[in-house]
């Protein structure tokens, strides 16, 4: 597991890092990467999903049982439905629209004659015209029904038919009447609601609230005289959005159906839209296929079916689970079961790349089918003139595995003979700096220099050194106040060096300073700052004065003062025993407790708290005893 971890934190450290913090691994970076990798056995599985190694350990046997979240919705077609639709009154009615019962007409005359006269049909269908009698216009749309009316009409109305002095009629739908539909089954409102008039099954559905996940989206039933008039299969409208089902519209009093769910699979795995999908009689997994939106890229030629026996054929509820392989061949004629449970296999991944770190311009991931040179010039900086300057080129080291998948083979190439090594898939190439090459390495003075800033890193250069190069502090710090930060590398992983800045305690002028190194002069101080067990902690005035008037002047020790455990932590950041000590302006002491176990027993805080006990008791006492009386 620890050899898993380790390839684990190998790649992840270059997914995680930019392209120009690569080119900053240094040459120790790259020998403590080889040492590692050198050290380590890597365990690569052969499968993509073999992650876990078998356990051949038969005493126990755990059956894992894959939950889907139902946050993400996995049961495919139902969040159609899940979403608020705005009708208005003032839309224009669909070329389509079919008038019927209960509809507002408004006939409109202009020309010779110029009048507007509204109609409500009747549960029969028609109109009741003056001078003519009932005329029937259901099942037209307005435009037939304006043709229709023109013809009718033009017996008592001449000028219809007159082109000379003649009149125009045109036929529209006045105030909207919301239809009553009832709905039955697995629908989120059952019962009676109302529905805009210019409403299908779908928009009459998500206006009732959606389907329950319970219910089919496949066969879907509009009962009108108690006759089923259409079966809807949402599904080919999902798919490809094939619209059969806006054709029939409905009329008050239609009944919709929700039949629950005969069968319904799960899909899973290398499949663009796993989830629940429901299939009707002789549909085949392909099919179902499609409505997911097919297999991915990556998907294998195989898929798992595990499925449940049926109660009727089931001989044992041990034995009532069933799985097989199917290829993909036999997608297209594969009849699924209810339950069933398809997983689709993903491709297998196979390693078949090689890693470059160190001095290039673009480390990272390459065939490993490829030359030693072929791969460092396309890594970059090989064929740049100056940047091959900063590149080593005598010393480029490949690690590569041996049979026991240890790093234990070193390879060491220069560029003018890497065209005679051939790569193999794993290798690890190490290119190192030529640290001869633009040195760029500074340290930095700031505060009370005066002349702060970064200065070029020598070796040899100590803090002394610095301070002379930064022209001395000015009057406003002094030596006592210099502080320093260096640089302090760890190995977190075995790919991973991490970097940090922390202070030296207590650096001397011939401390040598390190690359990146800080050196900064404080601002004297003319304060010392109290902290700890004292009765006024905080600055006291005062340079070159005991710790005893110090403490004096912050009030006293409090009890319990372990003055053995004081200290003075100076202006440089150094930390010295308080004992027989002077404290300076930028000082800081810290007075401590004395641990419990230290602490002498108070008799006195003992008795009176004990008293105070004891009289809380007898007035408890006194007065339960006055309510019984």
């Amino acid at each position: 597991m620890k050899n898993i971890v380790l390839i684990f934190l190998f790649t992840a450290l270059f997914g995680q890092i930019s392209q120009s913090d690569l080119n900053k691994i240094s040459n120790e970076q790259l020998d403590l990467i080889r040492k590692e990798l050198s050290t380590a056995k890597v365990n690569i599985p052969v499968g993509g999903n073999n992650v876990n190694q078998i356990d051949t350990n038969t005493d126990a046997i755990t059956m894992k049982t894959k939950i889907v979240s139902s946050v993400s919705s996995p049961y495919y077609g139902y969040n159609y439905f899940k979403r608020d639709l705005n009708f208005y009154d003032n839309i224009p009615a669909p070329n389509d629209y079919m008038l019927g019962p209960g509809d507002q007409i408004v006939i409109s005359f202009w020309g010779e004659r110029n009048s507007r006269e509204t109609f409500i049909i009747d549960k029969e269908g028609q109109i009741f015209y003056p001078d003519i009698g009932f005329i029937n216009i259901s099942n037209k749309t307005l435009k037939d029904a304006e043709k229709f009316l023109n013809e009718e009409l033009s017996t008592i109305i001449s000028t219809l038919e007159d082109s000379k002095n003649s009149t125009n009629i045109k036929v529209s739908l006045g105030e909207l009447k919301s239809i009553n539909v009832f709905f039955t089954g697995q629908i989120s409102q059952p019962g009676l609601n109302l529905i805009h008039p210019f409403s299908d099954v779908f928009t009459a559905i998500v206006q009732a609230g959606g389907v329950n996940i319970n219910g089919s989206l496949r066969n879907v039933e509009i009962i009108r005289s108690n006759s089923v008039v259409e079966i809807v299969d949402f599904y080919s409208f999902f798919l490809s959005g094939k619209n059969n089902f806006s054709k029939l519209r409905l009329l008050d009093g239609d009944i919709i159906h929700i039949p629950t769910v005969q069968n319904r699979v799960q899909l899973s795995g290398s499949i663009t839209n796993g989830g629940l999908f429901e299939f009707v009689k002789g549909e085949f997994l392909e099919d179902l296929i499609n409505y997911a939106g097919g297999l991915k890229v990556n998907a294998s030629t195989s898929a798992i079916i595990n499925s449940i026996e049926s109660i009727d054929d089931r001989i044992s509820d041990d034995n009532a689970i069933n799985s097989e392989v199917i290829s993909f061949n036999e997608f297209p004629s594969f009849l699924l079961s209810n339950g069933d449970n398809i997983e689709f296999l993903p491709i297998s991944s196979v390693d078949k790349m090689v890693e470059v770190l160190g001095r290039v311009k673009r480390p990272g991931s390459y065939p490993g089918n490829a030359s030693l040179k072929e791969t460092l010039i396309l890594s970059g900086g090989f064929e740049d003139p100056e940047f091959l300057k900063s590149i080593n080129q005598d010393q480029i080291i490949i690690l590569r595995k041996d049979e026991n998948q240890f790093y234990s083979i070193e390879i060491l190439s220069s560029f003018e003979s890497s065209s005679n090594i051939d790569l193999i898939p794993g290798d690890k190439v190490f290119v190192y700096e030529n640290i001869f090459f633009d040195n760029n390495y500074f340290f930095t003075l700031s505060g009370e220099f005066n002349k702060p800033g970064s200065y070029p890193f020598k070796k040899g250069i100590t803090l002394k050194d610095a301070i002379v190069l930064g022209g001395g502090v000015t009057e406003m710090s002094s030596i006592e106040n210099i502080i320093l930060f260096e640089e302090f590398s760890r190995l977190t992983s075995p790919t991973n060096l991490n970097s940090f800045a922390s202070q030296v305690s207590n650096p001397t002028m011939d401390f040598l300073i390190n690359p990146n190194s800080k050196v900064i002069a404080l601002p004297m101080e003319n304060t010392i700052l109290v902290q700890g067990n004292v009765y006024n902690p905080g600055l006291v005035s005062g340079d070159g004065i005991s710790i005893r008037d110090v403490v004096e002047l912050s009030g006293g020790y409090k009890k319990y003062t372990s003055k053995k455990r004081m200290y003075i932590r100076r202006a440089n950041g150094t930390t010295e025993k308080a004992r027989w000590k002077k404290l300076y302006a930028g000082d800081t002491l810290i007075v401590e407790k004395k641990p419990l176990k230290e602490r002498d027993f108070d008799v006195t805080a003992f008795v009176a708290d004990l008293s105070q006990t004891l009289a809380n008791i007898a007035a408890i006492l006194i007065l339960v005893d006055t309510q019984n009386d």
